[in-house]
């Protein structure tokens, strides 16, 4: 069986490489799907950020508290990279696509945050429950 974090980065990798994939289709190639064009770039930073902030979770425990500004940051950076880029393939690069980008980004280092605090609340609890026990 395979180790959790092996698991992940392989979806992490896996899932940026076909964001990237998608965003670099050329516009008649382009799947059309529900939803406006700004709630699939939300989207689709919300997942890819959230696996990302899992797996770094998963491999690097001791920084779990950064974990949220990491995605975010990567984010930013990454999202930048991808409008820009789509101008090779003849796809327009906006500000609101990256604006959507961040948006999901930030959605999910904040789903990521407060998952945090639950489980040291857990662990918390399960420390004070054993010392209570051992009494």
């Amino acid at each position: 069986m395979l180790p959790t974090r092996r698991i992940l980065w392989v979806l992490t990798i896996l899932y940026w490489v076909v964001l990237f994939a998608l965003t670099h289709l050329p516009p008649d190639r382009l799947p059309h799907g529900p939803g406006s064009d700004k709630l699939h770039h939300f989207l689709a930073y919300c997942l890819l950020c959230f696996i990302l902030g899992a797996t770094l979770w998963q491999a690097f425990p001791s920084r779990r508290r950064l974990i949220p500004l990491v995605v975010l940051l990567v984010a930013a950076v990454y999202g930048g990279f991808d409008e820009i880029t789509q101008i090779l393939v003849h796809r327009d690069c906006e500000l609101n696509d990256w604006l959507a980008d961040i948006s999901g980004a930030a959605t999910a280092g904040a789903v990521l945050y407060a998952l945090q605090i639950y489980a040291i609340r857990r662990a918390r609890e399960r420390e004070s429950g054993l010392a209570v026990e051992s009494t």
